[in-house]
């Protein structure tokens, strides 16, 4: 997936049961830990102590400083959800947060000092060692995986994009799949590399900073809510990811791992399966360009594209199909958008979709502001 940065991934596990007429949004049962970089967080009573801990000292801050969730999130920046969830307890706080929130929220370095002291419990906590290798089975062609529906929301910050990316996946291969590779891609000057090379050797891609998180549901439309109202009614566990290599300044690549909490047992997508993830990640505005771009990499039944900007920039969008390269084939096309009121921000909203793609189409959306050259 590209845009003016290009993401590419999937993933795969097997859910368990859950009671009949239960709506929400639901996780893997199975206790799964997060990689990252060589390291493992187990859940246990002890860590999720330090976590809450740690969230009610940001939430205290943050309700001090006079500043909601949204506000805060712009500003460090990040999803709107991580600050929810970090804040409740329930997800893993970064190095990066805690030093932008102690920034933001002029902490003093309290924030700081908290996420170190929770940083040393799950030290101690740590008993399993990361797999370093690649993950096998990964899909192996086009052909081995479909795209049921996905749909792809990216909204324009303040200083950064937010992209919220969901799948509906079906295993068509003859082998399990437990495993699904992460490639993350971004050009701020797609027209002018020379620009772009020395533009990203002073700002490049790191994966910190991409504060990337995925997730699982019952549904597109359950994750979807689930994300955007940041409510936790269900233990929402994240599915393990690590960088694995940063192939350039401008391109990193890594997995998502799916396995049970002793490091063991994958939790495989089976043949002829399906299952429901979703992914979050946010770029600083630096590394973006005024474009995005999905390649996509297997059949797709349907794909639907969202693309939000604050009303005020009064922004122009145009959507492209590429075939091979030829680009000649499928004018641009103008997407007309309708308009949001929110507490915070009117929005402008363009909505796009099409059906029944094939592995390799490309579509190409690209935007202007009122105000550039």
């Amino acid at each position: 997936m590209c845009g003016g940065g290009r993401f590419v991934s999937s993933a795969c596990f097997e859910a368990t049961p859950r009671p009949v007429g239960d709506t929400r949004p639901h996780c893997v049962h199975t206790t799964l830990s997060i990689i990252h970089t060589g390291w493992v967080e187990t859940e246990g009573s002890d860590l999720e102590s330090a976590r809450r801990a740690f969230g009610r000292s940001v939430r205290e801050l943050r309700v001090g400083s006079g500043l909601s969730q949204d506000a805060l999130a712009r500003q460090i920046p990040c999803h709107r959800t991580t600050v929810a969830k970090v804040e409740a307890g329930s997800m893993k706080p970064t190095a990066r947060f805690a030093r932008r929130a102690d920034i933001v929220l002029r902490a003093g370095g309290k924030i700081l000092s908290d996420w170190q002291q929770y940083e040393e419990r799950r030290t101690r906590l740590d008993t399993a060692p990361a797999p370093r290798s690649a993950p096998e089975p990964a899909p192996s062609g086009p052909r081995s995986m479909r795209v049921v529906r996905e749909r792809t929301l990216l909204a324009r910050r303040e200083t950064s994009y937010d992209l919220t990316v969901m799948r509906e996946i079906e295993n068509r291969g003859e082998e399990a799949i437990n495993a699904f590779p992460i490639r993350v891609h971004v050009d701020a000057f797609p027209n002018d590399a020379a620009r772009s090379r020395e533009h990203h050797r002073r700002h490049p891609i790191v994966w910190e900073d991409l504060d990337f998180h995925a997730w699982h549901a019952s549904s597109l439309e359950d994750l979807e809510l689930w994300l955007q109202s940041g409510e936790r009614g269900e233990r929402g566990t994240e599915l393990m990811h690590r960088a694995d290599q940063l192939i350039t300044d401008t391109v990193v690549e890594g997995w998502i791992l799916f396995r049970s909490v002793d490091h063991r047992e994958p939790l495989p997508l089976h043949p002829g399966d399906r299952a429901v993830i979703g992914h979050t990640y946010t770029v600083p505005d630096p590394l973006w360009g005024p474009w995005y771009q999905r390649h996509l990499k297997y059949d797709t039944g349907r794909l639907e594209v969202e693309l939000r900007f604050p009303r005020r920039l009064n922004t122009r969008v145009w959507v492209q199909q590429l075939t091979a390269g030829r680009a000649d084939l499928h004018p641009a096309e103008r997407v007309t958008p309708h308009f949001e009121s929110a507490p915070q921000q009117d929005w402008a909203v363009w909505s796009w979709s099409a059906t029944d793609l094939s592995a390799h189409d490309r579509y190409r959306f690209e935007w202007r502001f009122a105000d550039a050259s």
